[in-house]
């Protein structure tokens, strides 16, 4: 970490960036942001960038892992490691507070479908595991 800071301090203008440690109000710092950017070189799944989008803020990403298929049209995506391009979107979205509420729009309702997916899931999975459960229990009974 402290060789982070150092770069920060030799190549950032000072208060511009912040090291806070662990979080547990993640949602609060989320909600605050006008902006989520995700510069992934490699991503596994982007649970980060779901939650961004639950909360309807517009997303920058990169082109790698199952990011695309997360963002689709609902945020700006790059390639990775072209930072010129990351830059160019934070300020096209920083200068157009119309197409930030869009996206951010867009990505909320993009995820719709996606939490009804995952609570059918879910709720299948208990319901089988309850089942289940009780079927080993009958068992013991008998």
């Amino acid at each position: 970490r402290s060789e982070l800071e150092a770069q920060v301090r030799s190549h950032c203008p000072e208060g511009s960036v912040f090291f806070t440690g662990y979080r547990r109000d993640i949602g609060d710092v989320l909600a605050s942001l006008d902006v989520f950017v995700h510069p992934s070189r490699w991503e596994g799944f982007g649970l980060a960038i779901l939650e961004a989008m639950a909360l309807g803020i517009p997303v920058i990403g990169t082109r790698v892992s199952a990011i695309p298929e997360l963002v689709g049209d609902a945020g700006i995506l790059v390639a990775p490691r072209d930072s010129a391009a990351l830059a160019d979107a934070m300020v096209q979205l920083a200068r157009d507070p119309s197409l930030r509420h869009n996206l951010g729009r867009a990505a909320h309702l993009r995820l719709r479908p996606v939490v009804r997916s995952l609570a059918r899931r879910s709720i299948r999975r208990l319901a089988r595991e309850a089942t289940e459960r009780s079927a080993r229990g009958r068992g013991r009974a008998g």
